[in-house]
């Protein structure tokens, strides 16, 4: 066997400098320990977005027959006081309902989005400093309450205007919602494995997604003829499951991330009475952790493009949400019926995660290409088929997240998460009124949303297309 690969390192580098710094002896047994429970913390996060997946997944289908069931009535001259529709009339395919349906869940998305702007950054800041189990902890909890008071809302359309759905994403301030959530467990898997790894473990994150997704089609339309409310039940127990598995996921002590020497040497002190003492202090360091990524952002031609790159294909994405309206509408089918359509995307999508994008990784590797080029190259293909119309696969926060020193890793990918959510945010306005104006041309218009989607896809793939690998990040994927 030859000498460099028996010199070949077993843990990721960040288990390697854990070891170094004394937090694990540089043992062969301690490094196999460490490594297993690297792997550990993998499975776990897998595991948690496979059932947050399916929890919220199962959801959207029977919400938006209730959605729509509702609106008809109220919009109806013979409206009634029931909350549930199982079969929507004719009535309810007219262009005032389903312009109002847009509206209401085009408001509510992009509604939802707002709070993770606010305080993802403040959030991933604390992740840094204090760990990631509390924070993922904390944005699982606002999730499954705020998705209590909706159901409380759809129970009681005579007592609740529907429209104060918009208020409850004011319950995710606690935690930061999905916007926070998501961003916490790439944090956790970036950290947990190499960096050669890191791309196959993302995709195994986004399969579990994708998992999820097709699951829950078939299962919400089985379970919505025996009641309409019978998958809305059972995703809000998966998303109880969820928030208790973000209580006991293994997070080792080396994915904290120590303090800037300032606020290190203020509290070397009584570390109890220092916490009661800390809230100015912590809001002053999230403000200059945010303040120097974004400045650090504007220095790297890169990063800027990639996040730009992210902006757009966000907004293309919201045009998914509007696929089971889509069917539903062009074709008089029932909401169970147009969600179970959509699994075969989720099929598809399962595929490229799990078989097709890792296997084309490996061989780009074995062609030669580093981990960042291997990467880029990756981004580069997948966009030009999303722009072409097939499922592609973002690389860019797996590149972005190679750029970055270790200490900002949380912070990057709140970043991250900020930009995409600002897609969002312009996006369900945007497109909920490009449906509207669909729907009053009449027949193939319909579809105009899907057609402003393919145009900001190629507008990404033009962009990302002239993006080159840093030479520092060469080297230091050659190291």
């Amino acid at each position: 066997m030859d000498g460099n690969e028996e010199r070949q390192p077993l843990l990721s580098p960040s288990v390697q400098s854990s070891a170094e710094a004394g937090c694990v002896p540089p043992t062969d047994a301690n490094k196999v320990e460490a490594l297993q429970w690297s792997y550990r913390q993998v499975v776990f996060c897998v595991a948690l977005m496979l059932i947050f997946s399916f929890g919220s997944a199962i959801q959207v289908t029977p919400m938006s027959q209730l959605l729509e069931g509702i609106l008809c009535q109220q919009l109806s001259k013979n409206g009634t006081s029931s909350s549930t529709v199982t079969v929507a009339g004719d009535f309810c395919k007219e262009p005032k309902v389903q312009s109002e349906l847009s509206k209401v869940q085009a408001w509510m998305n992009t509604l939802e989005i707002v709070p993770g702007i606010l305080v993802a950054a403040p959030y991933g800041a604390l992740a840094d400093r204090r760990g990631y189990r509390v924070v993922l902890t904390a944005a699982s909890l606002g999730v499954l309450v705020q998705n209590a008071c909706q159901m409380v809302i759809y129970s009681y359309p005579s007592i609740f205007p529907i429209r104060l759905l918009w208020a409850t994403p004011i319950i995710t301030l606690v935690g930061g919602g999905t916007a926070v959530l998501i961003p916490m467990l790439f944090a956790i898997v970036t950290a947990a494995v190499s960096e050669a790894q890191r791309s196959t473990a993302f995709f195994y994150l986004g399969a579990a997604t994708q998992v999820g997704s097709l699951l829950s089609s078939p299962a919400a339309y089985l379970c919505m003829k025996v009641n309409v409310w019978l998958p809305v039940f059972i995703g809000f127990g998966c998303l109880g499951i969820a928030t208790g598995i973000c209580l006991v996921i293994p997070v080792a002590e080396h994915n904290v991330k120590p303090e800037n020497t300032s606020s290190t040497r203020d509290s070397q002190g009584d570390d109890a009475h220092e916490e009661g003492r800390t809230l100015h202090r912590w809001l002053s360091h999230a403000t200059q952790q945010t303040d120097a990524m974004f400045r650090w952002v504007g220095d790297h031609k890169s990063v800027t493009l990639f996040l730009i790159t992210l902006l757009l294909t966000t907004l293309g994405k919201y045009a998914s949400a509007l696929e089971m309206q889509y069917i539903s509408q062009r074709y008089k089918w029932s909401w169970s019926e147009a969600g179970l359509v959509l699994t075969s995307r989720s099929v598809t999508s399962l595929l490229l995660f799990t078989t097709v994008l890792p296997a084309a990784g490996n061989l780009l590797l074995f062609k030669g290409f580093t981990s960042i080029s291997k990467d880029l190259c990756l981004a580069r293909i997948s966009l030009l088929l999303m722009a072409a119309g097939a499922v592609g696969v973002g690389l860019a926060p797996t590149i972005m997240g190679s750029m970055v020193a270790p200490i900002h890793t949380g912070l990057l990918y709140t970043i991250i998460a900020i930009f995409e959510a600002l897609g969002t945010l312009t996006a369900g306005p945007l497109l909920a009124q490009v449906l509207n104006v669909g729907l009053a041309w009449g027949g193939r218009w319909i579809g105009l949303p899907f057609l402003a989607t393919g145009l900001m896809y190629s507008a990404s793939w033009l962009i990302i297309w002239p993006v080159g690998v840093p030479v520092d990040a060469e080297r230091q994927d050659d190291d």
